[in-house]
C-alpha cells in the first residue's frame, strides 16, 4: 500500500484491518521475502504461504502469523496522503480522500480550514473501533 500510494491518489480506499489489536496501538505485517510462496503447478504467489505462517519470517513462533494491520496503522498511514477514516464496519475501514469528501458534501460543518472555509473532518477511529465491538 506505502509504494501504491506513491504514484497513485484513490479516491475510495476500502481496506479490511485487524479487530483484535485496538486504536491507539499500530500494528502492521511488513512484506517478508517468505511471505512469498509457489504452490506446485501454480504460476501465481501466494501471499500467505506455509513458510509464512509456520514463523520462517523470524518472528517468534509464540506471536503467530499476522497479517494486515491495526486500524490506527492504516489511519497513521493514509492520513498523510489525504486520506480519512469515513466509516469502520465489520473490520471494513473505509477511507476518503479529503477533497472528494468536500466534493461529495459530506462536509459536517465542524472543519476549518484556518481561512475561514469548512473542510470534512475524518472519523474518530477510537469511537469507530469502540462501535464496531
Amino acid at each position: 500500500l506505502r509504494e501504491i500510494l506513491q504514484v497513485a491518489s484513490p479516491k475510495i480506499l476500502i481496506i479490511e484491518t485487524g479487530a483484535t489489536i485496538p486504536p491507539p496501538i499500530a500494528s502492521t505485517a511488513e512484506y517478508h521475502p517468505s511471505h512469498k510462496d509457489y504452490e506446485p503447478g501454480v504460476d501465481g504467489a501466494v501471499l500467505s504461504g506455509h513458510l509464512a505462517m509456520s514463523g520462517a519470517t523470524g518472528r517468534p513462533k509464540s506471536e503467530g502469523f499476522r497479517s494486515g494491520c491495526s486500524l490506527s496503522a492504516a489511519v497513521q498511514l493514509l492520513w498523510p496522503h489525504g486520506l480519512g477514516l469515513y466509516r469502520y464496519a465489520m473490520l471494513n475501514a473505509m477511507f476518503v480522500r479529503r477533497d472528494t469528501a468536500d466534493l461529495i458534501g459530506l462536509n459536517d460543518g465542524l472543519g476549518d480550514d484556518g481561512r475561514g472555509g469548512k473542510h470534512w473532518q475524518p472519523a474518530d477511529e477510537f469511537e469507530c473501533w469502540r462501535r464496531s465491538c
